[in-house]
């Protein structure tokens, strides 16, 4: 529908506008523009109905963005050079890559500005329009001129050869890379004046695909410099005359780091984004952000990243992190976010960079998340249970045990009372297991001989037949946490339960090493840890039915010291018995 806002305004150059997105939005935009004081605008929202009053009209100019109402501005500009292919044509729009300008450039386009908004390139557009459009009558459109601010446009080394490979255009890349000079006069440069002869052979071969398929072509190189690895890529697409006969290749070589390549191949999606009055503009994704987040859209540069994928109950939480990357700082947070399949919680890190822009990495965490809380909520039911069930015939068969007179039923009993205490301690350990890998290890200076002391006595209260050896005088602080405690009384749990010797012993020692890390070790004349056990503790074999521990205690030592920085040791001489050890870090005196 025409606007009637400007139908009362004679210019002496007509221009038909057709906007991409609000058609009001871009009447306001038309009217803070300078395009109002200097030609007769008109407005068209659907490409139908522009097509038509080109049909019906007269019109020196068109306008067009890329994103409009039913279809792009590709097809529009392939739809007005069947009606006309002298009628100027202007592509305006935010979407910046080589494929949308290599597409306009084959249909006919007299020029294409990428800016954000129309307001942005106002002055720059009635000087195009006025260069093509006022003095249509005496001067014929420059089309090299067109194409050389065009190609300026695209990111990349471009460059249009003849089917003999003689240069006719180059942006300011291509001359950059060859050392041409901006001013020298290039048009007829051959390419085997710059090329070797190996190469020339090859971009003949490349040059003749094109011709031979009339279509886009596409080839990927790695290249490798001194100081990294690239990949670049090239895509040539043919160029016809009038008659419909190809004339030549126009061609774009972009090049890709490292960097570049893992944006963009990450199966996470990432984004990044600018920082402008307070709120994140979208600058590029990876497709795999466009995947998750909006699988309908090319493209969502320009667009405000908090509009898209945040809940509006996330609204604060997400200006928060805002702030932060202003600030300079990195954020990392579990977060709910929009997708095109509702909402998803993510594993969110976003690094500031500079200029107000930033990087931000989406890991779907979803179905981790379920399954965690699934299996928490079915292991406090069955610990819960498991616990209560086992008391409850522990509390059975220990009046059994008092009520039975038969000797060997009575060891029956017995067998059952102590395999009911050994799923108890197993319940047990495990909730201690669960506590110590949810909890993270906040290092403090603790006192490291008094921990063991303290422990060995209260062994040596509850086991007087048990010898329990511990001689160290000196006293020795560590950095470890209160979970140590729990690890040294595992240990000597360990050592006494497992051991049958008539004379058992426990030996605890302590030995400094070079005043920076103490070894503990705890000794025992047990029957040792069976080697499969063991291998599966330690790591080297993995837990399998056929393969696998009896009990949790060593699991729980192994790791609260890895939380520490350092390592289970366990060794089973042939002599019999085991030696388990681990190193902690002695707390220097300035810091106790």
């Amino acid at each position: 529908m025409e606007s009637g806002k400007f139908s009362g305004i004679w210019q002496t150059t007509r221009v038909l506008c057709v906007p991409e997105g609000d058609t009001e939005e871009f009447l306001g935009a038309v009217d803070n523009s300078k395009l109002t004081t200097e030609f007769n605008i008109s407005i068209k929202a659907d490409p139908r109905e522009a097509l038509e009053a080109i049909s019906n009209d007269d019109f020196d100019c068109i306008i067009s963005g890329y994103d409009l109402k039913i279809s792009n501005g590709i097809s529009f500009l392939t739809e007005v050079r069947d009606f006309s292919s002298e009628l100027p044509f202007i592509l305006v729009t935010d979407v910046g890559n080589e494929s949308v300008a290599e597409q306009a450039i084959r249909e006919g386009v007299t020029s294409y500005f990428q800016k954000q908004s129309l307001e942005d390139c106002s002055s720059e557009l009635v000087e195009e329009i006025k260069n093509k459009v006022e003095n249509k009558d005496r001067t014929e459109i420059d089309a090299e001129q067109s194409l050389s601010q065009i190609i300026e446009t695209i990111p990349g080394s471009v460059f249009i050869k003849n089917v003999e490979g003689e240069y006719y255009l180059m942006n300011e890349t291509n001359k950059n890379l060859f050392d041409i000079d901006s001013e020298e006069y290039y048009v007829g440069l051959h390419e085997e004046e710059i090329f070797s002869h190996s190469e020339v052979e090859e971009f003949q071969k490349e040059r003749k695909e094109v011709i031979e398929e009339k279509d886009v072509t596409v080839k990927k190189e790695e290249i490798t410099t001194d100081s990294e690895s690239v990949e670049e890529v090239t895509r040539r697409a043919p160029i016809y005359n009038t008659d419909g006969d190809i004339i030549g290749v126009f061609g774009v070589a972009t090049v890709k780091n490292r960097f570049d390549r893992l944006f963009n191949e990450l199966n996470d999606p990432i984004v990044e984004f600018e920082i402008i009055n307070g709120e994140p503009i979208i600058v590029q994704t990876n497709n795999e952000f466009l995947e998750v987040f909006a699988p309908d859209h090319d493209s969502v540069s320009g667009e405000p990243l908090n509009d898209l994928i945040v809940p509006p109950e996330n609204q604060e939480e997400a200006t928060n992190f805002d702030k932060r990357t202003l600030s300079g700082k990195a954020n990392s947070a579990i977060i709910d976010r929009k997708t095109a399949d509702g909402i998803k919680q993510f594993a969110y890190r976003s690094v500031p960079t500079s200029n107000n822009h930033a990087f931000a990495i989406y890991t779907d965490i979803t179905m981790k998340i379920q399954k965690e809380n699934h299996l928490d909520v079915l292991q406090r039911i069955l610990r819960h249970n498991l616990r209560n069930d086992i008391n409850v015939i522990y509390g059975h068969i220990e009046r059994i045990v008092q009520q039975l007179d038969d000797s060997s039923e009575r060891e029956s009993a017995k067998t059952i009372k102590k395999k009911a205490k050994d799923i108890s301690r197993l319940c047990e350990e495990a909730k201690t297991i669960r506590e110590v890998l949810d909890s993270s290890a906040e290092l403090d200076t603790v006192e490291l001989d008094t921990i063991i002391m303290e422990t060995v006595q209260e062994y040596r209260e509850r086991y007087p037949e048990i010898t329990i050896e511990f001689n160290h005088q000196d006293s020795i602080m560590v950095y470890a946490d209160d979970k140590l405690q729990i690890a040294i009384d595992s240990l000597i749990d360990n050592a006494i339960r497992h051991n049958q010797s008539e004379s058992a012993f426990v030996s605890v020692g302590l030995t400094v090493q070079n005043g920076s890390t103490v070894e503990v070790e705890v000794i025992d004349n047990g029957p040792g840890i069976p080697k499969s056990e063991k291998d599966v503790i330690l790591g080297d074999k993995p837990v399998s039915p056929l393969s696998h521990s009896s009990g949790l205690g060593l699991w729980l030592v192994k790791w609260i010291v890895n939380k520490y920085g350092s390592s289970l040791q366990m060794i089973t001489p042939n002599s019999g018995g085991t030696t388990v050890r681990f190193t902690l870090e002695v707390a220097q005196s300035d810091h106790i």
